[in-house]
This record gives C-alpha cells, sequence and structure tokens, in this order.
C-alpha cells in the first residue's frame, strides 16, 4: 500500500459543515488486503485526512476482484463517493512470472525476523516451496514484542529511526522485506544478497534520505 499526501484546503467528507482548517489528502493506491482495508477505513475516519481517490493493482488476488474489494470497503464506509481507479493487471517492468507469497509462522504476514518464514517462489510456472529462518541472514532472533510501539507517533519514530541506519528487530524486518522484494525484482541474484544489499541501504541511511526526497517532492507539488 503506498499514500501520495498533499496538503490543502478541502472540507473532509464525513462532515456537514464545511471545515476550513488545513487537511491533508490522500491518494491510495493499494491491492486491497486485510492490512490495506483497515488503513483505508482508518484513514476515512481521520478528520485529519481527506482520501481524494484511491488506486489499485495486481497483489494476493487479480486487480478486479482488488477493485471490488475497495468498493466493498468504501460501501461499509459510506463512502462510495470516492473515485476508485483499475491499475495494472501486471507488473509493467518486472517480469511477471518471478513472484513470491510468504507468511510467517508467528502470523505476520511478511517475512519475520522472529520465526520462521514460509515462501512458496514462482519462476516460469514452477513453484518451489520453503522455509527461510532469521539465523540464515546472521540475524539474532528476538522476541515479537520487540516490533511492539506504543502507539502511532512512536511507531513512526522507531521507522524513521530504522530508516535512518539504526540497528534493531524494525531495520531487521525491513531488510529482510526489502531484500526479498529486489531479489524479486532482479536486481540481486538471490535472496541473501538482496537482503545484504537492503542492510547496507539502510546502514548508511539512504532509506530515509530517499523518504525525503519524495516527501519534500510531494510537497513541492501541491505548492
Amino acid at each position: 500500500m503506498a499514500f501520495l499526501a498533499f496538503r490543502g484546503k478541502r472540507p473532509h467528507p464525513s462532515e456537514t459543515e464545511p471545515n476550513t482548517s488545513v487537511v491533508t489528502r490522500l491518494i491510495i493506491d493499494t491491492d486491497a488486503g486485510v492490512d490495506d482495508a483497515i488503513a483505508i477505513l482508518l484513514a476515512l475516519a481521520s478528520p485529519a485526512h481527506n482520501v481524494a481517490a484511491i488506486t489499485t493493482l495486481s497483489g494476493n488476488v487479480d486487480v478486479n476482484k482488488v477493485v471490488r474489494n475497495v468498493g466493498i470497503v468504501l460501501d461499509a464506509a459510506r463512502a462510495d463517493e470516492i473515485p476508485i481507479f483499475r491499475g495494472a493487471e501486471f507488473p509493467l517492468t518486472i517480469d511477471r512470472h518471478h513472484a513470491a507469497q510468504v507468511h510467517g509462522e508467528d502470523g505476520l504476514d511478511e517475512i519475520s525476523c522472529v520465526a520462521p518464514t514460509r515462501v512458496a517462489e514462482v519462476r516460469a510456472r514452477k513453484i518451489d516451496y520453503f522455509k527461510i529462518e532469521p539465523e540464515r541472514f546472521s540475524l539474532t532472533r528476538l522476541p515479537l514484542t520487540s516490533l511492539a510501539t506504543t502507539g502511532p507517533e512512536h511507531a513512526v519514530e522507531v521507522l524513521r529511526r530504522a530508516l535512518a541506519g539504526e540497528s534493531g528487530a524494525a531495520q531487521d524486518v525491513l531488510a529482510l522485506n526489502a531484500g526479498a522484494a529486489i531479489y524479486l525484482g532482479g536486481m540481486a541474484t538471490s535472496i541473501d544478497a538482496g537482503v545484504q544489499r537492503a542492510r547496507e541501504i539502510l546502514v548508511q541511511g539512504q532509506a530515509l534520505e530517499t523518504l525525503e526526497r519524495m516527501r519534500r517532492a510531494s510537497q513541492e507539488e501541491s505548492g
């Protein structure tokens, strides 16, 4: 899921009276999984945010089902006036025949740094099933509580510190999942090499620098 934020004076759809305060307008790009659905509902309920549009893409299900699922979420939130835009059915620049489905045995819907992760890797119509464990990447397995935060502001702080190069469970889980994406994107010869590259980027603080450039560009674009 991705958010494009831009600021402006515009009433929130849930308000009956015009609001002249500055709100953050959002364009949400999603494949409408369970976590994305919750994030959309939270954004719709927030008086500080205005969801201007939702764009969709193929993810765990095909893009037509994603469009349907987003419609169900908006209908449940009584926000069906928000436009939904159908995105690409397949990646535009990456071989669509190389993908992976992952799920941590601790229940996390990503590659886990605290438990083994089941992987189904698809390449050229062949599926390989295997497990990966944190120790494979020279990571110390930590308790799930090591990823706990006390609220949204703390979560943002932890993420920013990890992106800036601070070691710990947050950086480990970022490196594991970003590394897998680097591998699947054809920019590394193995998951191991992808994780190593992701860790180098994180340790050097390049991830936070990129995020800040994107934030500034978004603000400049919105005026």
